[in-house]
């Protein structure tokens, strides 16, 4: 499953805000040094100070265009800032809402600055869905995507059009794979479609592979509602695709996680296919995640690897005679459920108990 990374955060990078403001100044100053010390709630405390400082020369700006215009860019940078501690806090509602209230001061002078807002409160808004299971979130994400949609334009800024697409996919897939029916599915289908019309292989090759992932989980979560295996196929050939510009040397852990996903879309298929060809490839492109998604390195990743190479062997078992690939299955299941345990994460603990039941009673 794609998801929205957060920020890179180095502390000691950080800028203070300029400003012609003394006080903000010196409460940007007092923000960036707590921020850079770690303590985030004080910095948060003075991003908000320097907010309502803004505020109060807000209400005697000198009316003319340029000074405006310069003022409510310079308000609409306290509000990012304000957002940004708000996100290493890992307060997405509330990053989000800066933002919005960045985007509300600048989007009648610059709209570069607009979009690049109302995008980051949309990817806000999707982290906040994807981490707390916040629907609404979602719903709200995709809206401010739309709105994002009219700050950029194809023929004017194809890469921000296309990055919006794409980020748009991912709000749609989280809501859709949520949802019963099939029709946020086919519009994250759409976006990532559209996204690849800009985002080409050989424009920007990682950012092509990032998408052409994107599309195929937006496949292969549309295949599994529908009959047949032609969506199945198609998001097949869309990770494979991706694999192509994400290879193992150049991006290990994301080679991993299209592998993983490209493994579990080669069950579907298999599961829905005669013979054992597509589960055989299965099983290959799950160990392959393994080489990089090992238990040292990001053991819950491992454990749900483990677990989806469990149910390609325990598929393949079914359809060939002895046990080699059912005792196949039943470890990787055991190692599963080594770090997958049920005070850690109590959902994937059950759904690998069931997985290992199955095998066992096979």
């Amino acid at each position: 499953k794609p998801y929205i990374k957060l920020n890179a955060f180095n502390l000691a990078d950080h800028k203070a805000l300029t400003s012609t403001d003394p006080e903000i100044v010196r409460l940007s100053g007092l923000a960036q040094t707590a921020l850079d010390e770690g303590a985030l709630d004080a910095s948060v405390k003075f991003w908000e100070e320097a907010k309502a400082r803004y505020a109060t020369i807000s209400e005697s700006l000198d009316t003319t265009e340029a000074d405006l215009r310069s003022r409510r860019l310079e308000g609409g940078e306290v509000l990012q800032k304000t957002a940004d501690a708000y996100e290493l806090k890992g307060d997405y509602v509330s990053a989000a809402d800066n933002y919005r209230q960045a985007f509300e001061q600048v989007q009648k002078w610059d709209q570069q600055t607009a979009w690049a807002y109302k995008s980051a409160q949309a990817r806000e808004l999707t982290i906040q869905g994807e981490l707390k299971g916040d629907n609404p979130a979602l719903q709200a994400a995709i809206d401010a995507y739309g709105e994002a949609m009219r700050f950029v334009t194809r023929e004017t800024d194809p890469d921000a059009w296309a990055r919006t697409q794409s980020d748009l996919c991912i709000a749609l897939l989280d809501l859709g794979q949520r949802e019963s029916g099939t029709e946020r599915l086919r519009a994250a289908v759409t976006a990532c479609h559209s996204a690849l019309e800009e985002r080409s292989r050989e424009r920007v090759p990682l950012d092509w592979a990032s998408t052409e992932s994107s599309l195929g989980i937006a496949l292969e979560s549309l295949g599994q509602r529908e009959s047949g295996t032609q969506t199945l196929q198609a998001a097949v050939t869309a990770y494979r695709a991706a694999l192509e510009e994400r290879t193992q040397e150049r991006v290990p852990l994301d080679w991993a996680e299209t592998q993983n996903n490209l493994g579990n879309a080669l069950v579907l298929l298999g599961q829905r296919e005669s013979g054992t060809e597509s589960l055989q490839a299965a099983v290959t492109a799950q160990r392959a995640a393994l080489e990089e998604r090992t238990r040292d390195r990001v053991p819950l990743d491992w454990a749900v690897t483990q677990n989806n190479l469990g149910n390609a062997f325990l598929y393949l078992g079914k359809r060939e005679s002895g046990i080699t690939s059912l005792q196949a299955a039943v470890t990787a299941y055991r190692a599963a459920l080594e770090e997958a345990t049920r005070d850690r994460v109590p959902v994937y603990w059950a759904t690998m108990q069931s997985n290992l039941g199955e095998a066992l009673e096979v």
